[in-house]
């Protein structure tokens, strides 16, 4: 069902949006397709989900009055794989004179906490950060999720070549290490530190080396989404950390792996900064509609 955030017009069904942005006042929005995890689709925790913003995508619709046109396909916990299928709407939406101007992507952290049980080595004393990785499959783990990417690019450029891409690099998560739960029956995770417990890792207390394979890990997934993006023209990587976006400490963070509100609140700011600093951007009344 399709909802709206202010002048932010949002539906998650294909038929739903090609209807009603090719109709009056619609069609002078920008048309962005919206492509991810929890970080576009994360729905809070607990009574913190009732002080939105509880994701990027909601931060963005609430901070910028002017309005979009979204095709939302976001859904929290899915993984590149599962996102497969969503590659057929750039097609179909070109097919129905469906002009997309923007690609918001942000996909791959699921890939990574659904391996890092194989990717982590049991933990014994002497371990270095580098010793407890298994590189062959983290390596394999990346290139599935840049191959994602290089998909999703190639459909952007056969179908929609005027659109620009999206993504952002991964903050590393050291803040929290609890898990999602909503209010008293719903839960999920930790996602992370349960997978370190379980292959007997000292916890952060006793030994920095949990940070420091979570900053090495997050650091690899970004170089990856980046040096992919940046081998086609039209494309726009966000990284909170070489901006030097300060998001340590527990009230930006909700749980083990996703913002508070004021942390969400943070980035959706600097992320619209980003982007007007780059290429003029503003959520505005498309001016090829005049022309």
């Amino acid at each position: 069902m399709a909802r709206q955030i202010g002048q932010h017009y949002i539906s998650g069904n294909l038929n739903e949006f090609i209807d009603s942005v090719r109709r009056g006042l619609r069609r002078e929005y920008p048309n962005i397709l919206l492509e991810g995890d929890s970080w576009f689709d994360y729905p809070g925790r607990g009574w913190g989900a009732l002080n939105a913003p509880n994701n990027i995508f909601e931060a963005i619709a609430m901070l910028d009055p002017l309005g979009a046109n979204w095709l939302d396909l976001a859904i929290s916990g899915a993984t590149t794989l599962q996102m497969q299928p969503h590659l057929q709407h750039y097609r179909r939406l070109k097919h129905a004179h469906v002009r997309l101007d923007y690609v918001f992507i942000s996909a791959g952290g699921n890939d990574i906490f659904a391996n890092l049980a194989p990717i982590l080595v049991p933990y014994e004393p002497g371990l270095t950060m580098q010793q407890s990785l298994r590189q062959d499959i983290l390596n394999t783990v990346l290139s599935s999720i840049t191959e994602f990417y290089k998909r999703s690019l190639e459909m952007r450029d056969l179908y929609h070549p005027h659109a620009t891409v999206v993504s952002h690099g991964y903050s590393a998560p050291l803040s929290r290490e609890r898990g999602w739960k909503l209010f008293l029956y719903l839960r999920s995770g930790p996602w992370i530190s349960s997978v370190f417990e379980l292959h007997g890792y000292p916890s952060i207390d006793e030994s920095p080396l949990r940070h420091d394979i979570i900053r090495t890990i997050h650091g690899r997934l970004s170089n990856a989404i980046a040096e992919t993006l940046a081998q086609h023209e039209n494309t726009l990587f966000y990284d909170a950390q070489t901006r030097r976006l300060n998001l340590a400490g527990k009230k930006f963070w909700a749980d083990e792996i996703h913002l508070s509100a004021m942390g969400y609140k943070n980035f959706g700011a600097d992320f619209i900064r980003f982007l007007e600093e780059n290429q003029d951007y503003a959520w505005r009344r498309k001016q090829t509609i005049k022309a």
